[in-house]
Protein backbone atom coordinates (compact mmCIF):
# COMPACT_ATOMS: atom_id res chain seq x y z
CA UNK A 1 0.00 0.00 0.00
CA UNK A 2 1.12 3.28 -0.95
CA UNK A 3 -0.67 6.20 0.50
CA UNK A 4 -3.15 4.83 2.49
CA UNK A 5 -4.92 6.39 4.91
CA UNK A 6 -5.28 5.39 8.77
CA UNK A 7 -7.37 5.92 11.69
CA UNK A 8 -7.02 4.48 15.33
CA UNK A 9 -10.80 3.58 16.02
CA UNK A 10 -9.63 2.21 20.12
CA UNK A 11 -6.56 0.98 21.57
CA UNK A 12 -6.98 -2.37 19.94
CA UNK A 13 -8.19 -2.01 16.61
CA UNK A 14 -7.06 0.62 13.47
CA UNK A 15 -8.80 1.10 10.33
CA UNK A 16 -6.57 0.96 6.88
CA UNK A 17 -7.90 2.01 3.51
CA UNK A 18 -5.77 1.68 0.35
CA UNK A 19 -7.86 4.88 -1.69
CA UNK A 20 -5.54 4.73 -4.45
CA UNK A 21 -4.39 1.74 -5.75
CA UNK A 22 -6.82 -1.14 -4.62
CA UNK A 23 -9.98 0.59 -3.08
CA UNK A 24 -9.66 -2.25 -0.16
CA UNK A 25 -10.29 -1.73 3.53
CA UNK A 26 -9.16 -3.55 6.80
CA UNK A 27 -9.89 -3.22 10.16
CA UNK A 28 -6.44 -4.28 12.57
CA UNK A 29 -6.84 -6.57 15.73
CA UNK A 30 -3.92 -5.63 17.25
CA UNK A 31 -4.37 -8.11 19.98
CA UNK A 32 -4.10 -11.27 17.94
CA UNK A 33 -2.47 -9.41 15.30
CA UNK A 34 -5.17 -10.70 12.13
CA UNK A 35 -6.65 -7.92 10.10
CA UNK A 36 -10.16 -8.37 8.72
CA UNK A 37 -11.08 -6.89 4.98
CA UNK A 38 -14.18 -4.76 5.20
CA UNK A 39 -16.26 -2.88 2.30
CA UNK A 40 -14.23 -1.62 -0.38
CA UNK A 41 -14.31 2.15 -1.67
CA UNK A 42 -16.60 2.50 -4.76
CA UNK A 43 -13.74 4.76 -6.41
CA UNK A 44 -9.65 5.20 -5.96
CA UNK A 45 -9.02 8.53 -4.03
CA UNK A 46 -5.57 9.70 -5.07
CA UNK A 47 -3.58 10.64 -2.13
CA UNK A 48 -7.04 10.13 -0.04
CA UNK A 49 -6.25 11.47 3.77
CA UNK A 50 -9.29 10.00 6.13
CA UNK A 51 -10.17 11.05 9.48
CA UNK A 52 -13.10 10.20 11.90
CA UNK A 53 -15.58 11.86 13.30
CA UNK A 54 -18.58 10.22 15.99
CA UNK A 55 -22.08 11.60 17.36
CA UNK A 56 -24.57 10.03 18.88
CA UNK A 57 -26.84 10.21 15.93
CA UNK A 58 -24.55 8.81 13.18
CA UNK A 59 -22.08 7.09 15.43
CA UNK A 60 -18.44 6.35 14.41
CA UNK A 61 -17.65 6.82 11.00
CA UNK A 62 -14.60 7.78 8.64
CA UNK A 63 -14.39 9.90 5.77
CA UNK A 64 -12.09 9.60 2.82
CA UNK A 65 -11.10 12.87 0.82
CA UNK A 66 -9.63 13.62 -2.19
CA UNK A 67 -10.22 15.14 -5.54
CA UNK A 68 -12.71 17.30 -4.16
CA UNK A 69 -15.08 14.76 -2.62
CA UNK A 70 -15.20 11.87 -0.13
CA UNK A 71 -17.06 9.03 1.10
CA UNK A 72 -17.84 7.82 4.08
CA UNK A 73 -17.65 4.37 6.04
CA UNK A 74 -19.58 3.55 9.23
CA UNK A 75 -17.66 1.74 11.78
CA UNK A 76 -20.99 0.07 12.98
CA UNK A 77 -22.48 -1.19 9.80
CA UNK A 78 -18.81 -1.43 8.04
CA UNK A 79 -20.62 -0.20 4.85
CA UNK A 80 -19.20 2.95 2.78
CA UNK A 81 -22.79 5.10 2.15
CA UNK A 82 -23.24 8.17 0.08
CA UNK A 83 -23.30 11.36 1.71
CA UNK A 84 -26.60 13.50 2.21
CA UNK A 85 -25.69 15.82 -0.67
CA UNK A 86 -25.26 13.44 -3.42
CA UNK A 87 -28.37 11.18 -2.04
CA UNK A 88 -30.57 14.29 -2.47
CA UNK A 89 -29.10 14.97 -6.50
CA UNK A 90 -29.30 11.42 -6.91
CA UNK A 91 -33.08 11.36 -6.35
CA UNK A 92 -33.99 14.50 -7.57
CA UNK A 93 -32.85 13.38 -11.32
CA UNK A 94 -35.35 10.68 -10.86
CA UNK A 95 -38.53 12.87 -10.46
CA UNK A 96 -40.00 14.35 -14.39
CA UNK A 97 -39.76 17.32 -15.81
CA UNK A 98 -36.89 19.96 -15.67
CA UNK A 99 -34.29 20.91 -13.09
CA UNK A 100 -34.02 24.63 -12.35
CA UNK A 101 -30.05 24.36 -11.51
CA UNK A 102 -27.93 21.51 -10.31
CA UNK A 103 -24.39 22.86 -8.34
CA UNK A 104 -22.18 20.23 -8.18
CA UNK A 105 -18.31 21.21 -7.42
CA UNK A 106 -18.51 24.17 -8.79
CA UNK A 107 -20.12 22.62 -12.20
CA UNK A 108 -23.76 24.27 -13.20
CA UNK A 109 -25.81 22.31 -15.28
CA UNK A 110 -29.20 24.42 -16.13
CA UNK A 111 -32.28 23.36 -17.80
CA UNK A 112 -31.28 19.94 -18.31
CA UNK A 113 -33.67 18.29 -21.00
CA UNK A 114 -35.62 14.94 -20.12
CA UNK A 115 -33.87 13.17 -22.54
CA UNK A 116 -30.50 14.20 -21.24
CA UNK A 117 -31.31 13.28 -17.65
CA UNK A 118 -30.45 9.44 -18.28
CA UNK A 119 -27.10 10.77 -19.60
CA UNK A 120 -26.34 12.89 -16.53
CA UNK A 121 -27.28 10.16 -14.27
CA UNK A 122 -24.61 7.71 -15.68
CA UNK A 123 -22.45 10.22 -15.37
CA UNK A 124 -23.29 11.28 -11.76
CA UNK A 125 -23.42 7.44 -10.74
CA UNK A 126 -19.88 7.89 -11.06
CA UNK A 127 -18.88 11.21 -9.52
CA UNK A 128 -17.21 10.18 -6.00
CA UNK A 129 -20.27 10.11 -3.15
CA UNK A 130 -20.08 11.93 0.06
CA UNK A 131 -19.21 15.91 0.86
CA UNK A 132 -16.98 17.50 -1.26
CA UNK A 133 -14.24 19.86 0.23
CA UNK A 134 -14.97 23.17 -1.13
CA UNK A 135 -11.69 23.49 -2.68
CA UNK A 136 -9.41 20.43 -4.00
CA UNK A 137 -6.57 20.03 -2.28
CA UNK A 138 -4.42 16.95 -2.33
CA UNK A 139 -1.63 15.97 0.05
CA UNK A 140 -3.42 17.29 3.50
CA UNK A 141 -2.79 16.27 6.62
CA UNK A 142 -4.97 15.16 9.00
CA UNK A 143 -5.17 16.43 13.08
CA UNK A 144 -8.23 14.10 14.81
CA UNK A 145 -9.59 16.65 17.65
CA UNK A 146 -12.37 15.46 19.90
CA UNK A 147 -15.26 14.36 17.95
CA UNK A 148 -14.16 15.66 14.33
CA UNK A 149 -11.05 16.14 12.21
CA UNK A 150 -9.32 18.79 10.36
CA UNK A 151 -7.29 18.81 6.92
CA UNK A 152 -4.10 21.05 7.28
CA UNK A 153 -2.45 22.64 4.33
CA UNK A 154 -1.88 20.24 1.30
CA UNK A 155 -1.71 21.32 -2.55
CA UNK A 156 -3.98 22.60 -4.63
CA UNK A 157 -4.52 19.90 -7.16
CA UNK A 158 -5.17 22.23 -10.17
CA UNK A 159 -1.82 23.67 -10.12
CA UNK A 160 0.25 21.49 -7.26
CA UNK A 161 0.22 24.89 -5.10
CA UNK A 162 1.08 25.19 -1.58
CA UNK A 163 -1.96 25.93 0.26
CA UNK A 164 -2.41 27.03 3.49
CA UNK A 165 -6.28 26.20 3.57
CA UNK A 166 -7.70 24.41 7.23
CA UNK A 167 -10.77 22.78 6.73
CA UNK A 168 -13.08 20.94 9.85
CA UNK A 169 -15.58 18.16 8.74
CA UNK A 170 -19.08 18.77 10.49
CA UNK A 171 -20.59 15.44 10.60
CA UNK A 172 -23.99 16.34 11.43
CA UNK A 173 -24.32 18.58 8.10
CA UNK A 174 -21.99 16.12 6.13
CA UNK A 175 -20.06 19.04 5.15
CA UNK A 176 -16.42 21.18 5.13
CA UNK A 177 -16.08 24.61 6.91
CA UNK A 178 -13.46 26.60 6.98
CA UNK A 179 -11.72 26.33 10.02
CA UNK A 180 -10.61 30.19 10.81
CA UNK A 181 -7.16 29.43 11.27
CA UNK A 182 -4.10 29.22 8.46
CA UNK A 183 -1.19 26.65 8.02
CA UNK A 184 2.33 28.81 8.62
CA UNK A 185 3.72 28.04 5.12
CA UNK A 186 7.29 28.21 5.26
CA UNK A 187 10.04 29.37 2.67
CA UNK A 188 9.67 27.95 -0.30
CA UNK A 189 10.44 24.49 -1.71
CA UNK A 190 13.52 23.16 -0.92
CA UNK A 191 16.00 20.83 -2.77
CA UNK A 192 13.98 17.65 -2.60
CA UNK A 193 10.89 19.46 -4.00
CA UNK A 194 9.14 19.81 0.17
CA UNK A 195 7.98 23.09 1.13
CA UNK A 196 8.86 24.49 4.31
Amino acid sequence: MSYHCQVTLNSTHNFFADPEITKNAWILNWEDFTYKMVDSLSRLFITGPCGMATSESKGQEIVVTADGASEIFSVDTLRWREGMAMSMINESLKLPGVLETLNLNKIKVKHIRKSNQRILQGYLNHIPTGPGLPANIDYSSVAQLDDTFYLLGGQDSAGSIPTDAVFKYNQEEEAWEEAGIKVKMGGGEDENGFFG
